[in-house]
């Protein structure tokens, strides 16, 4: 964008770049937050987005993630629901919790998630949550 200022007595003529926002919880869909989602094992991830956890009724989860992004890419990867399967049974009532760690690491994004499952062979580690509402954390081994 072009624009002129008065500086120093003179009509200077200048260039600025100008950005949306980057939010750790983006805030409309199709403007800074597009759907996406990541299945493993019945799992689905999503990145938490001011739409999906207005969907979810998880109002006070914005409040906690407020703010900018601090790195490139960062999210905020979200276990939104456990899909109903017999290798799921009693697990698929589960959803709305914030991804803490995979086998030991934390996850910068979906992507990086996607990543960390892709590179792990056999399994024995552990999936680390926090409850979306609370500040309790809840350990799950596999």
């Amino acid at each position: 964008m072009e624009a002129s200022v008065w500086r120093d007595g003179a009509v200077h003529d200048i260039k600025i770049t100008t950005q949306a926002p980057l939010y750790i919880a983006p805030r409309h869909d199709g403007w800074d937050c597009n759907p996406s989602y990541f299945i493993c094992g019945g799992l689905v991830f999503v990145p938490l987005t001011a739409p999906w956890a207005k969907a979810k009724k998880l109002g006070s989860l914005l409040d906690r993630y407020r703010g900018m992004i601090k790195t490139d890419g960062q999210q905020v990867v979200m276990l939104s629901k456990i899909l109903a399967h017999d290798a799921n049974f009693g697990y698929h009532h589960i959803g709305s919790h914030v991804l803490q760690s995979f086998n030991g690491t934390k996850p910068d994004n979906l992507a990086h998630l996607a990543k960390l499952v892709q590179h792990v062979s056999n399994f024995t580690g552990s999936v680390s949550f926090s409850k979306a509402h609370s500040p309790a954390r809840a350990r799950a081994h596999t």
